[in-house]
């Protein structure tokens, strides 16, 4: 009776039949599940493309009754068809078989008595493969069979089920191990979050130490696939358990894993976090402190996204700032120093300070210019260099006479002070700060300490002299001419830091440098300044990763030239195409930009280029 019956094409007929004869199938159904099973899958299906929503409807309530009375003897046959049918890779365009599966598998999951532990991780993957489907017909299925799956997971499995849910996403959102979706549709569906959140909180407050960090890092991940909108209306149950496991003492893992929740949330909802601020704040400011750099990083980056939707700003910097001038300890001094650099990036936040306050910070973090630590002497002159964008003409002007006017002879001693000097001249150009730019401390601070006998300095003043060329900000377009002649005179050096750091710096500018600089800056006078100096250091250079660097330094420069090719623009080209040859980006880079930047290249050369790439 029963092969006649699921006879296909299933008749309605046929499928209320089978559904009335559901109750009394006995235990020898197992051998007819795939049968009747794919029968109402192409029923629902053949429905649904022919827009006949009740009799789909009707069809969708036949199966499911026939499944609701499936034993356990025939429960395996009956997931494995309906995962198969969500799973296969083929694919039809229009999905309505794989809808229909998973609608039946959230019935089935709905309506069973029987213990299905065994088949959860199959049921959960193949619910949860149509999350990443955009058609809302395809979702409202998908998000109520996943929510009727969970129900089934007992709070003793929590560690084990995590893992799989972590696992599933991974998948869903993955190809060939790289992240192909950013966002997943399914999540975005009114109460998909829901049917994770009682699994995910169960192993945050009572799990072990793994099971804590996996939940964690799950609800992170659940978080950043999730719309902002979505988002909103969990904020409070999310950030919740997250604060306040923040505050036990767990190992770096866990640690860490919470924070990176708190600051995807932090990043998405932002303002609709503002009643937990006090509570961030306080976490916050402890793990600042904590053993872990990874720990103190991560809050740094969390602080900073907080600040952005905070209007108490005086009250989080004052404490910082306090903390910074008396800490003891090196790393965690660092640490808070960090803390204030990334709060201060963002311009908005930075502005919104009190001047009493600035000037507090600019003192305290000036004071650590010239640190004996590397370090604290970093962080103290990037938060001082990068804050003077706050200040007025007046207020620059004396801050600037204090700490970054010429050196006594006292001073220039102290190679630290120097180093310092420049790193906050760095910093300043990279913040946007213009003034810097000024002929005099252009000249005497950062072009003179290119000549400095410490390796440092020298390093930090080529640092500066790209972050100041990128930055476009000259008040004389020679000071930036100065600045190129003598990278490029260092791209020679015996020091084999100094000729690293000076050739990723001239890379840096070449590529990044915006429009505004690179008027200023003549194309002939990049050609007989740089690249010349450069060549002749390519061909002196024997080791083979510096000579990498430098042909892609003079791979950016050649951007610049303009009319007639000088002698150094052909050997620097000579160079790249050779470079293009072993290179496919820089082949496919090389040949998109000869003809723009060279207008008058032979056709030898562009044939000599297209045979190498076709090779």
């Amino acid at each position: 009776l029963i092969p006649m019956l699921s006879k296909r094409p299933l008749t309605l007929f046929s499928a209320n039949a089978l559904a009335e004869l559901a109750p009394v199938l006995g235990n020898g159904f197992y051998r007819y599940v795939e049968d009747v099973t794919m029968a109402f899958v192409e029923a629902i299906e053949r429905e649904a493309l022919s827009n006949n929503a009740p009799r789909r409807t009707e069809f969708v309530n036949h199966g499911a009754a026939v499944n609701a009375h499936v034993r356990e003897d025939a429960v395996h046959a009956l997931v494995a068809t309906l995962c198969e049918v969500v799973q296969n890779p083929s694919g039809k365009g229009h999905a309505h078989d794989k809808t229909a599966a998973v609608e039946l598998i959230g019935r089935f999951c709905k309506e069973t008595k029987l213990d299905i532990t065994d088949n959860i991780e199959n049921l959960l993957t193949a619910s949860m493969m149509m999350f990443s489907y955009s058609e809302a017909h395809v979702l409202k299925q998908a998000v109520p069979a996943a929510a009727a799956v969970m129900k089934h997971v007992k709070k003793e499995q929590a560690a084990e089920y995590i893992e799989l849910l972590q696992s599933i996403l991974r998948e869903v959102t993955h190809e060939n191990g790289e992240q192909v979706l950013f966002e997943l549709p399914g999540l975005n569906v009114r109460g998909a979050l829901k049917s994770f959140y009682p699994l995910l909180t169960e192993g945050l407050v009572k799990g072990n130490e793994k099971t804590k960090q996996l939940a964690a890092s799950t609800m992170g991940t659940l978080v950043s696939l999730t719309a902002s909108t979505t988002l909103m209306t969990y904020v409070m149950v999310l950030t919740g358990p997250l604060i306040r496991m923040a505050s036990e003492q767990f190992s770096e893992g866990v640690k860490l894993a919470i924070l990176q929740a708190l600051r995807l949330l932090l990043v998405k909802c932002g303002p609709r976090v503002k009643a937990f601020f006090s509570a961030l704040q306080t976490t916050f400011r402890k793990a600042l402190r904590h053993k872990s750099k990874a720990v103190r990083d991560e809050t740094v980056k969390g602080l900073a996204q907080m600040m952005k939707h905070n209007p108490r700003v005086d009250n989080v910097v004052q404490d910082l700032v306090n903390q910074a001038a008396t800490e003891e300890d090196a790393a965690i001094k660092v640490s808070l120093l960090e803390g204030l650099i990334a709060v201060t990036a963002d311009k908005p936040t930075g502005k919104r300070i009190s001047k009493p306050l600035l000037g507090k910070l600019l003192n305290t973090s000036g004071d650590l210019m010239s640190h004996k630590h590397d370090d604290v002497r970093y962080a103290g002159a990037t938060l001082f260099g990068s804050c003077l964008i706050f200040l007025d003409d007046n207020e620059l002007e004396s801050h600037v006479a204090k700490r970054l006017s010429a050196d006594s002879s006292a001073e220039k001693k102290i190679w630290t002070t120097r180093q310092g000097k420049v790193i906050a001249m760095g910093a300043a150009a990279r913040a946007g700060e213009a003034r810097v730019g000024e002929t005099k401390l252009v000249e005497g601070v950062v072009l003179n300490s290119m000549d400095d006998d410490n390796v440092n300095v020298v390093t930090s003043a080529i640092t500066a002299s790209k972050n100041i060329l990128i930055s476009g900000n000259l008040s004389d377009p020679m000071d930036g001419e100065d600045l190129l002649e003598k990278m490029a005179e260092l791209s020679k050096s015996t020091s084999d830091e100094v000729k690293a750091t000076t050739v990723k710096a001239l890379q840096a500018y070449a590529y990044y440098a915006g429009d505004d600089c690179k008027a200023k800056l003549s194309a002939a006078s990049v050609s007989s300044v740089v690249l010349g100096p450069l060549v002749e250091a390519y061909d002196a250079e024997k080791k083979s990763d510096p000579r990498y660097e430098m042909k892609m330094a003079l791979f950016f420069l050649l951007q610049y030239h303009v009319g007639e090719q000088s002698v150094a623009e052909k050997k620097a080209l000579s160079i790249c195409k050779k470079m293009a040859s072993k290179n496919a980006s820089a082949a496919k880079a090389l040949a998109s930009m000869v003809k723009k930047t060279f207008p008058k290249i032979t056709e030898v050369e562009i044939k000599g280029i297209a045979r190498k790439l076709t090779r």
